[in-house]
């Protein structure tokens, strides 16, 4: 039996995103411009800040 824990971080800016996955910030933006994050489940905008959620990303690049 394992005990897996981990703390989830939700919603991030892309330089954690960059630091974490990899993907340049520049990159995140052409993904988003081509639509293939989704808004709202990928990404939002708040406060005119642009926000990723870590784990939503995670499960989509799996996915892909």
């Amino acid at each position: 039996m394992t005990n897996e824990s981990y703390v989830k971080l939700g919603w991030v800016k892309g330089k954690v995103i960059e630091k974490h996955k990899g993907f340049t910030e520049g990159a995140l933006h052409k993904m988003r411009a081509a639509g293939k994050i989704a808004e709202g489940i990928c990404w939002k905008r708040w406060n005119g800040v642009i926000l990723y959620n870590f784990e939503a990303l995670e499960e989509h690049f799996d996915a892909s």
